[in-house]
């Protein structure tokens, strides 16, 4: 719009053959004595004289760049993918085999129950001496967070959720890995 404009008063002052002094007409058009004047009043001008701010050279920075960000983009949904793939497949896996260990336990515990009971009893007692290890640390875990006021819960709360928010940026902050 600017540049329309110079180019109109310039041909409005040309035709009026108004005189002006070398120095006025540097000030205003700098470009008035230059070779490529004729150029400049044709219709389409240059696309330099249009947008004399903007270099090449910038603007094949800007395009370079926005390639990188591109191509890191695309790297990290196909890193994403990557891992949502076998997250999938492992948790699978993980839950098929706790179903089926579950089962085999339970199916086990049935048969023995109809064809030995005697050897179930012993089962039982057996894993009943690690069912109360596991109480008694239960216990032992009880009585230690006995010993925190109940004031600080709030604290230890927090402090708890703070160091979980820090590994958690901590893993997503991690360098991308190359494939």
């Amino acid at each position: 719009m600017r540049c329309r404009g110079a180019r109109d008063r310039f041909v409005i002052q040309r035709a009026s053959h108004l005189a002006r002094s070398e120095e006025n007409e540097n000030e205003n058009y700098p470009d008035a004595g230059s070779p490529g004047l004729e150029q400049r009043e044709s219709p389409g001008p240059s696309p330099s004289y249009r947008c004399p701010g903007i270099s090449t050279e910038r603007i094949m920075q800007a395009v370079d760049r926005q390639r990188r960000i591109s191509q890191q983009l695309d790297d990290l949904r196909v890193q994403q993918k990557r891992r949502t793939e076998f997250l999938r497949a492992v948790g699978l896996r993980v839950v098929a085999i706790m179903c089926y260990v579950s089962g085999v336990l339970a199916a086990s515990f049935v048969v023995l129950l109809l064809l030995r009971p005697e050897l179930l009893a012993r089962t039982l007692d057996f894993l009943g001496n690690g069912l109360a290890v596991l109480l008694m640390v239960e216990e032992e875990i009880r009585l230690g967070l006995s010993l925190i006021p109940a004031g600080s819960w709030l604290l230890s709360g927090m402090a708890l959720v703070v160091v979980l928010l820090m590994g958690l940026w901590l893993h997503l902050m991690r360098p991308p890995r190359e494939a």
